[in-house]
């Protein structure tokens, strides 16, 4: 997009440059406005168009802004310059109209609705961060679960080494700058290009992941497919299932646990159902009020279409999960060492839903288990898979559809059969699948270089606003250390998506995707961008997978 802003400022500097009054026009205008558009607006605009596409490139989601602005503003150009034409007050330039660089009306769709969707995903996550934060308070147990997993983060931290490291390198300027740096060399490629039926089941399975997070995610998801005129299924939930939720031969204490007995879980529920296309009576659903650090929110389902029971594992959506993320020291776990914070909530998870899901493969012979997820959810589906694999607890094939995982296990040679039976799928910048300790100590090396070769502070301001590129000192510097893996050290070992392969979507300059595949160990160290939160968030995982399927048909 800041390519585009670029572009648009250009644009409305030459439709500047090519205005031309007639003689009436001459007569009461052009006599003090062409002086004015020479000696001032041509001038500004040529600092803009150098300027400004740097300085969007730095703050986060002004590009969308500022695109539609000028879009705005080259659309009313043009429609005064008709109405000047047709008066006889501007002379006709045929080409003007094809300078546009887009509908304002386009830009206007995609800048309201992406908003809509922006603004519906924080306000679900804040909702849920409020309730667990008010639920801890009145759950003395809770609360002292909390501090508890607090300390022994920074205890560890502060024994590791890691937390003084971060310290000592972290800074926002640090950061931007190194973001600079890592663009001038980076190029995120591969050979091999995943097929449309690739991306065609990960749209599927995703929808899975998305309808987790519950009904105010899908209609954030809803609202950016709007904006990005893509079709959004909606299925009917009148069709009959097999009752699986209320027949299946699992424990009272179980369906007690499963019981949906509240309007928004009841709304949840037939949201989920048309998003997915499987009826209500064939989800069964884990309702938790606010967070939860020890069962993550989730739901399974038995799909009919793909012949498969389903578990779909919520991703970060409160406080709880969040402590869950930064749990990040590794652990043993199914003969390879584990994030210690997802794999204790997936043992703990399949203790909660085990009898439920292999009551549903039971009723249903030559069904598969389909795990999904996304983000802390795409975490634990991964362990989960290595989990049943690793301990045999089912008695049929195992796949995993895993969406913005972080890197959770290793080493992948411990679990090959659960490697081979998940994949994985990363949307552009988004930051959740290179997190980890291990991770966060090669970044903090890259920081310590940048302080290191960052120059004076005139130097460091005229990068960080665009003006100046990085010294090639720096750049060389920051390269060598991308490539340079430090010793593991007790608690953070390297560890990686525990994927045969990963997708990596990353968008092209044509507003579509392309989905190069990489072998988890081959996924580069961590970049920075302006795009790393924005680009994690469900709605862009699900726009970006059905744009690569409409762009194949």
């Amino acid at each position: 997009m800041t390519v585009e802003v670029g572009e648009k400022i250009h644009g409305i500097r030459d439709d500047l440059a090519n205005l031309e009054f007639d003689a009436v026009g001459n007569v009461f205008i052009g006599w003090w406005f062409n002086p004015m558009k020479d000696l001032i607006a041509d001038p500004l605009l040529g600092v803009a168009e150098n300027v400004v596409p740097k300085v969007t490139s730095v703050v986060p989601f002004s590009d969308n802004v500022v695109g539609f602005g000028l879009d705005v503003t080259s659309t009313v150009g043009h429609v005064v310059h008709g109405v000047g034409s047709h008066v006889g007050v501007f002379k006709e330039v045929p080409k003007t109209k094809e300078r546009m660089q887009g509908t304002a009306g386009e830009e206007f769709r995609e800048f309201f609705f992406g908003g809509v969707s922006l603004v519906q995903t924080s306000i679900a996550f804040g909702t849920g961060a409020v309730v667990d934060i008010f639920s801890t308070l009145f759950n003395q147990k809770k609360l002292s679960e909390w501090f508890s997993t607090l300390n022994g983060i920074y205890k560890y931290l502060e024994a590791s080494g890691i937390g003084k490291e971060v310290l000592e390198g972290v800074s926002l300027q640090n950061l931007i700058i190194l973001g600079k740096a890592q663009a001038m060399t980076r190029e995120i490629k591969s050979d091999d290009i995943a097929p449309a039926e690739q991306c065609g089941e990960g749209y599927y399975f995703m929808k899975y992941a998305t309808a987790a997070y519950g009904a105010a995610t899908i209609s954030a998801v809803n609202s950016q497919k709007a904006g990005a005129k893509l079709r959004i299924s909606r299925y009917s939930n009148s069709t009959p299932g097999t009752n699986f939720a209320s027949e299946a031969d699992i424990s009272e204490d179980v369906k007690n646990m499963y019981l949906v007995d509240t309007p928004i879980e009841f709304e949840n529920r037939e949201e989920i159902s048309k998003h997915i296309g499987v009826p209500e009576s064939d989800i069964v659903m884990f309702v938790k009020p606010g967070g939860n650090m020890r069962v993550v929110r989730h739901f399974i389902a038995v799909d009919h279409i793909k012949k498969a029971v389903v578990l779909a594992i919520r991703g970060t959506f409160s406080v709880s999960e969040l402590i869950v993320d930064a749990t990040a020291e590794t652990r043993d776990f199914c003969g390879g060492m584990a994030h210690k914070g997802i794999a204790d909530i997936t043992d703990e998870l399949w203790k909660v839903c085990g009898e439920v899901v292999k009551s549903a493969i039971d009723a249903n012979p030559g069904y598969g288990l389909v795990l999904t997820g996304h983000s802390l959810g795409a975490g634990a589906a991964c362990l989960l898979n290595i989990k049943l694999y690793h301990e045999n607890l089912v008695n049929t094939k195992v796949f995993c559809f895993a969406f913005a995982p972080p890197p959770v296990f290793s080493d992948l040679e411990a679990a090959p059969q659960a490697v081979a039976n998940s994949i994985s799928f990363i949307h552009d910048d988004d930051s959740i699948p290179f997190m980890s300790f291990a991770n966060l100590r090669e970044l903090t090396e890259s920081l310590l270089v940048v302080d290191e070769h960052k120059g004076n502070l005139l130097d460091q301001i005229k990068v960080i606003l665009g003006t100046k590129e990085p010294s090639p000192e720096l750049v060389k510097a920051v390269t060598h250390t991308a490539v340079t893996s430090r010793p593991d050290i007790e608690g953070a070992v390297k560890s990686y998506i525990p994927s045969f392969q990963v997708v990596w979507m990353r968008g092209s300059t044509d507003d579509g995707y392309v989905a190069y595949q990489f072998e988890p160990k081959d996924l580069p160290e961590i970049y920075i961008d302006v795009d790393i939160i924005n680009d994690h968030f469900p709605p862009y995982y699900e726009e970006s997978l059905l744009t690569l399927i409409s762009s194949s048909e």
